[in-house]
């Protein structure tokens, strides 16, 4: 750490009188803070190189005391020693605390600009829990503990399933991370976390559920559209974000194929997904406008067509995009080209979520090895 004392020629006013400025540099970055006494730039520089005691030097010296005393205070408080923080401390003269409901805040607001409202919601749902866990939401972040973390990544243990209960301590590590990164904190408190990852057991209708559904008529309205709705994400692999930003230009025909080619709405990144004939039939009944509602009543009407279809399976409309990629996969597409169809990043992401075969499949995969060549 260095700090100096500045008083500039080029800053003064119309009476020649200039800030004396405080020039602080740690780990390499500078910052300059006016300090409230002014002064000509030449009486400045005359009495700081002067060997006796005078107004200038006095002045300087309490400035420096105060640095000292506010890095004291900094440290003591466990708190990152920063330009920002030592600016921070000698304009406000203390240091103002950052809390967790601080933490929360910030990362939160940055998220809103940049990520799905969906996405927000659940990042909403962590921070209540963990403002309910902690019980002071008020409370210095730098006053949080592993063992905090430890308790809060139990408790979601005791209240979800595992996968639910990694997938919440995954947000709140990102949350973490952003204080770090902002030197709000200096710790890593999930260093030494085990989070439990369960291997997902992938869930997704059989062809021959898919079949009740298409052959189930409920005479009302309400539950007929939902269920085309969800067919289609059967018939597509498209999200529900998709799904919802679908516009009759986004259909495309080449060589008797009908499929989509568009970004992705939650990442961004481009999928080809090719249309089964089951979902180009439903396109076509609703003349390419499809009959769109919230996620949440859809997937609370799925719940009711699921009871009244007998599927012994909760509906949700993921479960739809899970049953195309099955389906793509099980009758011997390529796992890439269905990487293509979902959009995901990787052919990794497809390996690890959808490639789970229906038994069938793998029975008869190996049965082709024995059968008899015919030339």
């Amino acid at each position: 750490m260095n700090y100096s004392f500045y008083c500039r020629t080029s800053k003064c006013n119309r009476l020649g009188y200039a800030p004396i400025e405080l020039s602080i540099i740690i780990d390499g970055k500078r910052c300059f803070i006016n300090l409230p006494m002014k002064e000509k730039p030449a009486v400045f520089r005359k009495q700081m190189y002067s060997k006796q005691t005078n107004e200038i030097k006095e002045y300087i010296n309490v400035q420096i005391s105060l640095i000292n005393s506010a890095i004291t205070d900094i440290l003591s408080l466990g708190l990152p020693l920063t330009v920002n923080s030592l600016r921070d401390y000698l304009k406000n003269g203390g240091v103002k605390l950052y809390t967790i409901s601080n933490l929360f805040e910030d990362y939160l607001a940055l998220l809103d600009k940049r990520s799905t409202y969906e996405n927000l919601l659940k990042y909403l749902v962590v921070r209540d829990e963990f403002y309910a866990f902690i019980g002071n939401k008020d409370k210095v972040l730098t006053t949080v503990t592993n063992a905090d973390i430890q308790g809060f990544y139990s408790h979601l243990c005791s209240v979800n399933k595992a996968s639910t209960a990694a997938g919440k301590i995954a947000k709140l590590r990102s949350i973490f991370r952003f204080a770090i990164d902002n030197n709000h904190i200096q710790v890593n408190l999930f260093s030494n976390l085990r989070v439990i990852k369960p291997k997902p057991t992938i869930e997704y209708l059989t062809e021959n559920e898919v079949d009740t559904l298409l052959q189930k008529d409920f005479d009302i309205d309400r539950l007929n559209n939902v269920k085309d709705l969800f067919l289609f994400q059967c018939g597509s692999g498209l999200a529900y974000s998709d799904m919802a930003h679908l516009t009759p230009s986004d259909i495309q025909v080449k060589d008797n194929v009908t499929y989509i080619k568009k970004c992705r709405q939650k990442t961004d990144i481009e999928y080809t997904a090719v249309l089964l004939p089951f979902a180009i039939d439903i396109l076509r009944k609703y003349n390419y406008h499809l009959p769109i509602l919230s996620n949440q009543k859809m997937n609370a009407y799925l719940g009711e067509i699921g009871v009244l279809c007998g599927l012994n399976k909760k509906l949700h409309s993921h479960l739809g995009r899970k049953t195309y990629a099955t389906y793509l996969l099980n009758h011997n597409v390529n796992i890439s080209v269905v990487s293509k169809c979902l959009g995901h990043a990787n052919t990794n992401i497809t390996q690890q979520v959808y490639a789970h075969l229906q038994t069938k499949t793998i029975l008869n995969s190996v049965q082709k090895i024995f059968e008899p060549s015919i030339e």
